[in-house]
Protein backbone atom coordinates (compact mmCIF):
# COMPACT_ATOMS: atom_id res chain seq x y z
CA UNK A 1 0.00 0.00 0.00
CA UNK A 2 1.64 3.55 -0.65
CA UNK A 3 1.79 5.76 2.10
CA UNK A 4 0.67 9.12 2.19
CA UNK A 5 3.88 10.74 2.20
CA UNK A 6 4.30 8.67 -0.88
CA UNK A 7 0.92 9.91 -2.27
CA UNK A 8 1.79 13.16 -1.84
CA UNK A 9 5.01 13.04 -3.61
CA UNK A 10 3.10 12.10 -6.82
CA UNK A 11 0.61 14.33 -6.47
CA UNK A 12 3.05 17.10 -6.55
CA UNK A 13 5.19 15.80 -9.18
CA UNK A 14 1.69 15.33 -10.78
CA UNK A 15 0.11 18.05 -13.88
CA UNK A 16 -1.80 20.41 -11.73
CA UNK A 17 -5.73 20.09 -11.79
CA UNK A 18 -8.61 20.19 -12.59
CA UNK A 19 -9.44 17.30 -14.93
CA UNK A 20 -11.76 17.05 -16.94
CA UNK A 21 -13.44 13.59 -18.13
CA UNK A 22 -14.18 14.60 -21.94
CA UNK A 23 -12.04 16.37 -24.80
CA UNK A 24 -11.88 20.26 -25.31
CA UNK A 25 -13.92 20.75 -28.90
CA UNK A 26 -13.06 24.01 -30.77
CA UNK A 27 -15.08 25.40 -33.73
CA UNK A 28 -14.52 28.51 -35.36
CA UNK A 29 -16.58 31.09 -35.95
CA UNK A 30 -15.08 33.71 -38.54
CA UNK A 31 -16.44 32.75 -41.81
CA UNK A 32 -12.95 32.78 -43.33
CA UNK A 33 -9.96 30.40 -44.98
CA UNK A 34 -9.48 28.78 -41.79
CA UNK A 35 -5.58 29.06 -41.50
CA UNK A 36 -5.90 27.94 -38.08
CA UNK A 37 -4.65 30.20 -34.93
CA UNK A 38 -4.27 33.02 -34.48
CA UNK A 39 -6.34 33.97 -37.04
CA UNK A 40 -9.15 31.45 -36.45
CA UNK A 41 -11.65 32.61 -33.14
CA UNK A 42 -12.75 29.67 -31.48
CA UNK A 43 -15.76 28.59 -29.36
CA UNK A 44 -14.69 26.18 -26.94
CA UNK A 45 -16.79 23.66 -25.27
CA UNK A 46 -16.10 20.36 -23.47
CA UNK A 47 -17.48 17.01 -25.15
CA UNK A 48 -18.03 14.34 -22.42
CA UNK A 49 -20.81 12.44 -24.84
CA UNK A 50 -19.78 9.04 -26.47
CA UNK A 51 -15.92 8.59 -27.58
CA UNK A 52 -15.13 12.04 -26.12
CA UNK A 53 -16.02 10.88 -23.05
CA UNK A 54 -13.19 8.22 -23.13
CA UNK A 55 -10.88 11.44 -22.92
CA UNK A 56 -8.89 12.50 -19.88
CA UNK A 57 -8.31 16.53 -20.30
CA UNK A 58 -6.82 19.41 -18.64
CA UNK A 59 -6.95 23.13 -18.49
CA UNK A 60 -9.43 25.42 -20.24
CA UNK A 61 -10.62 26.42 -23.44
CA UNK A 62 -7.90 28.14 -24.72
CA UNK A 63 -4.89 26.08 -22.97
CA UNK A 64 -6.12 22.50 -22.64
CA UNK A 65 -4.36 19.07 -23.13
CA UNK A 66 -5.89 15.87 -23.53
CA UNK A 67 -4.03 13.58 -21.40
CA UNK A 68 -5.47 10.40 -22.36
CA UNK A 69 -6.77 10.38 -25.82
CA UNK A 70 -7.28 7.90 -29.06
CA UNK A 71 -4.16 5.86 -30.26
CA UNK A 72 -4.71 3.92 -33.68
CA UNK A 73 -7.43 1.30 -32.36
CA UNK A 74 -9.96 3.92 -30.56
CA UNK A 75 -10.48 5.14 -27.50
CA UNK A 76 -7.95 4.12 -24.56
CA UNK A 77 -9.99 4.05 -22.11
CA UNK A 78 -13.10 3.72 -21.19
CA UNK A 79 -16.01 6.34 -19.79
CA UNK A 80 -15.90 4.96 -16.41
CA UNK A 81 -12.32 4.61 -16.19
CA UNK A 82 -11.81 8.51 -17.35
CA UNK A 83 -14.88 9.51 -14.93
CA UNK A 84 -13.01 7.86 -11.68
CA UNK A 85 -9.29 9.09 -12.62
CA UNK A 86 -10.44 12.56 -13.12
CA UNK A 87 -12.71 12.58 -9.45
CA UNK A 88 -9.61 10.78 -7.68
CA UNK A 89 -7.22 13.01 -8.77
CA UNK A 90 -9.19 16.37 -8.01
CA UNK A 91 -10.22 14.96 -4.94
CA UNK A 92 -6.65 13.76 -3.95
CA UNK A 93 -5.67 16.75 -1.95
CA UNK A 94 -8.73 16.59 0.49
CA UNK A 95 -8.62 12.83 1.13
CA UNK A 96 -4.97 13.38 1.89
CA UNK A 97 -6.13 15.87 4.65
CA UNK A 98 -8.42 13.91 6.09
CA UNK A 99 -6.10 11.17 6.38
CA UNK A 100 -3.72 13.17 8.04
CA UNK A 101 -6.50 14.24 10.38
CA UNK A 102 -7.41 10.62 11.29
CA UNK A 103 -3.27 9.95 11.79
CA UNK A 104 -3.67 12.94 13.76
CA UNK A 105 -6.50 11.77 15.93
CA UNK A 106 -5.83 8.35 16.50
CA UNK A 107 -1.98 9.47 18.02
CA UNK A 108 -3.96 11.81 20.51
CA UNK A 109 -6.54 9.07 21.60
CA UNK A 110 -3.49 6.90 22.24
CA UNK A 111 -1.65 9.65 24.32
CA UNK A 112 -4.82 9.97 25.86
CA UNK A 113 -4.89 6.81 26.23
CA UNK A 114 -1.69 5.40 27.89
CA UNK A 115 -1.95 8.55 30.31
CA UNK A 116 -5.42 7.40 32.12
CA UNK A 117 -6.32 4.70 33.61
CA UNK A 118 -9.81 3.50 32.50
CA UNK A 119 -12.29 1.16 33.59
CA UNK A 120 -12.24 -1.55 31.29
CA UNK A 121 -15.26 -1.45 30.10
CA UNK A 122 -13.55 2.02 28.06
CA UNK A 123 -10.69 0.16 27.11
CA UNK A 124 -12.41 -1.98 25.24
CA UNK A 125 -14.69 1.25 23.57
CA UNK A 126 -11.35 2.46 22.54
CA UNK A 127 -9.90 -0.85 21.32
CA UNK A 128 -12.99 -1.29 19.48
CA UNK A 129 -13.18 2.56 17.91
CA UNK A 130 -9.29 2.03 17.29
CA UNK A 131 -9.97 -1.22 15.33
CA UNK A 132 -12.91 -0.16 13.22
CA UNK A 133 -10.95 3.40 12.47
CA UNK A 134 -7.76 0.58 10.80
CA UNK A 135 -10.59 -1.03 8.83
CA UNK A 136 -11.44 1.93 7.40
Amino acid sequence: MTSLDELEALLEKATPGPWIKGDWRGQCHIKHAHSGPPECKYDYTIDTKGDSGRCLSIGGPEDHVTLVGWNEWGPVLSAEDTALIAALRNAAPSLIAAAREGERMREALEEVRAACILPPQVNELVEAALAKETQT
